[in-house]
């Protein structure tokens, strides 16, 4: 570096002081940002120095910041979901275990005894499940879902409640992705039932209020906005309604009025429980989509159509939504919520009061508040209520509480149309192979058969009801079978004097009368034997069919034991599924973390070289500088001595 020249031959002393202070300063200034930089690090201090590299700078910080936020959800996704593999191979092992004791007592050779000894032992790896299914890995619930913080699994109902989120919890792990990092208790063990699904279409009436995005539209593809495009050929001429900002059928039927007032047409529009109802008055109206508009056919209208007169547009389908009101359920039609529904889940029971009701949320919260581990929800296709049970290893039933609002709601455990391949679990009913062969035997209190039923063909319990019915008055039997009003149950009364000794047994090679829930049923006071409801609802995984297994040893229940081992081993090949997946997604996100954090390493070597100072280079510049200001100090101080002579001339 050189020394900053200075002349000062023949100037004031003023301007020789100012040019020597600022050549002085010059070198201090360089000298403090030499010094600046080294003790940064840095190859420049402020972005002025270096404007490119400081804007490149930052765009690295910014992308290396985004790297290690990424980085962290993909380290903590790698770990829960480790943390989870290592569990689900716990529970494997466990149902190892479970598939032994299943498996050495489904012959009849094992003693009552050593079967309740197997049952106790059952009862340990059941509570070790549990535990495992409460595992916690850094103060998070691993299988309770997105309520990370709640404990899944407990005690509740005579049976194993799940209290954990149905849905897994999820991180974001770059590119907008969410990955899912855990497996919510009711995928591990299947530990929420099937749904008792609405055998009732609730498909509520159209209301100047229901939005359109609540509508499937008259081709199930919705209500896609657009604009509709009318010529009164015999009047006014062309017109168009823009639909795109419609937010409810309502404002459908506002627009096109406003549009059609205001073109002088005749054409008016109102609405009907399921549609659109157009009247052209005495002119006709042709009506078809504006530019590529898919809303005519959406509406029921399909496109060029003529209207003359009166015109009802095709069925809208308005679906069920939180908001929708009660009067409004089953196209408006009255339902009884006068006297609701009952519903026992294990040994919780409660009479769900729905009286109070005004809209279908109204509905949900006061079942889903009830305290019986039972959830309702709003079906996916949006046209009934489903109930899910939270507790394995207890049955659930929905019955009436004297009037019908369980069958209005189509949540009726039980009912006429119930499919026989869903009793019993889905087991359905296990009838003779014989063509023909008699499933039920009807005898009195001596013994004697009185009526013999074959139930080939049968498929409902209706079908059921009207085969015992047909063939009682065929043999002139005087026994009746019917659907208790109240009771999920089947009801046979007798017009003899069978009274309270009727016995119904299952013939041989069928279960048809154990599987119908006649063989354990109850005899009221005028003789009506009435059934078991054999429809009900429950959780299908593992902690269930531990329970169910356990009661058939300590009851010694050949038929129950081998049923439920038969459960246990599709169960271990399921959880086998869930257990590849998990794992398979752990090793990816495993991938994805090692390959973010090398490319971490080259954003950090980037960044390193855009602003990392070169200390060996800077260095020599600082000793070079203090150089350079030692010797213009020298130099400047030997100038400015001055004399007498310096002041006379």
């Amino acid at each position: 570096m050189a020394v900053s020249p200075i002349n000062i031959s023949r100037i004031s002393q003023n301007l020789r002081l100012n040019l020597t202070v600022d050549a002085i300063t010059r070198n201090q200034r360089s000298l403090y940002l030499n010094e600046v930089r080294i003790a940064a690090g840095r190859s420049f201090v402020t972005p002025s120095e270096n404007p490119t590299a400081a804007a490149r700078a930052r765009d690295l910080h910014d992308q290396l910041a985004r790297q290690q936020q990424i980085s962290g959800n993909l380290r903590t996704a790698s770990d829960l979901l480790s943390a989870s593999d290592a569990a689900i191979s716990e529970v494997s092992d466990l149902l190892t275990q479970v598939q032994a004791v299943a498996g050495q007592n489904i012959s009849n050779l094992t003693s009552e005894a050593e079967r309740e000894a197997e049952a106790e032992v059952l009862d340990a790896i059941l509570h070790q499940l549990v535990n495992v299914g409460n595992r916690q890995f850094g103060g998070r619930y691993l299988f309770s879902g997105r309520d990370s913080d709640v404990m899944g699994f407990q005690e509740a109902g005579g049976g194993i409640a799940y209290l954990g989120d149905t849905e897994a919890l999820a991180m974001h792990v770059g590119n907008g992705r969410m990955e899912s990092v855990s497996m919510p208790g009711n995928e591990l063990y299947g530990a929420v039932s099937a749904s008792v699904s609405g055998s009732a279409d609730l498909t509520p009436k159209l209301l100047p209020e229901t939005r359109l995005e609540d509508l499937d539209g008259a081709v199930g593809q919705g209500i896609r906005k657009g604009t509709l495009a009318f010529d009164e050929t015999d009047g006014v001429g062309s017109f168009s309604v823009d639909l795109t900002t419609a937010d409810t059928i309502g404002d459908v039927v506002d627009f096109i009025n406003a549009a059609a007032a205001e073109a002088g047409s005749s054409l008016t529009a109102t609405l009907t429980d399921v549609g659109l109802k157009l009247d052209s008055g005495s002119k006709t109206v042709v009506v078809a989509d504006g530019g590529s508009s898919t809303l005519a056919a959406d509406l029921g209208l399909s496109s060029e159509t003529s209207i003359q007169g009166e015109l009802e547009a095709g069925g809208l389908s308005p679906r069920l939504t939180p908001l929708t009101p009660i009067s409004a359920l089953a196209g408006g039609t009255t339902l009884d919520l006068e006297n609701g529904l009952v519903i026992t889940n294990g040994s919780r029971s409660a009479v769900i009061d729905l009286s109070a009701a005004e809209t279908v949320q109204d509905l949900l919260n006061t079942i889903n508040a009830s305290n019986t581990y039972v959830e309702a929800r709003i079906s996916a296709d949006g046209k009934s209520i489903d109930l899910y049970s939270r507790v394995s290893g207890v049955d659930l039933h929905v019955t009436e509480n004297g009037g019908t609002t369980a069958a209005n709601l189509g949540l009726r455990t039980f009912d006429l149309t119930t499919q026989l391949t869903d009793l019993n679990y889905g087991r359905g009913v296990e009838m003779t192979s014989e063509a023909e062969a008699p499933d039920l035997v009807f005898k009195d209190d001596t013994g004697a058969v009185i009526l013999e039923v074959s139930l080939a063909g049968a498929l409902t319990l209706s079908d059921v009801i009207q085969k015992i019915n047909d063939a009682s008055q065929e043999a002139s039997a005087g026994i009746n079978a019917a659907l208790d009003e109240q009771s999920n149950g089947l009801a046979i009364t007798s017009t003899t004097s069978l009274g309270a000794t009727l016995i119904i047994e299952n013939a041989p090679g069928s279960y048809a009368a154990e599987d119908l829930g006649l063989t354990r049923g109850t005899v009221t006071e005028d003789g009506t034997l009435l059934g078991r409801d054999v429809n009900p609802v429950t959780a299908p995984g593992v902690l269930d069919a531990m329970m169910r297994l356990t009661a058939a040893l300590r009851t010694d229940d050949d038929r129950a034991i081998s049923l439920a081992a038969e459960r246990v081993e599709t169960i271990v090949d399921d959880l086998a599924r869930q257990h590849g997946l998990v794992g398979a997604r752990a090793q990816s996100v495993e991938r994805e973390f090692n390959q973010l954090e090398d490319a971490s390493i080259s954003t950090e070597q980037f960044l390193s070289q855009v602003e990392d100072l070169d200390f060996t280079r800077a260095i020599t510049e600082l000793q070079s500088t203090q150089t350079v200001l030692q010797a213009s100090l020298l130099t400047n101080s030997r100038l400015m001595n001055l004399s007498l002579m310096d002041y006379l001339g």
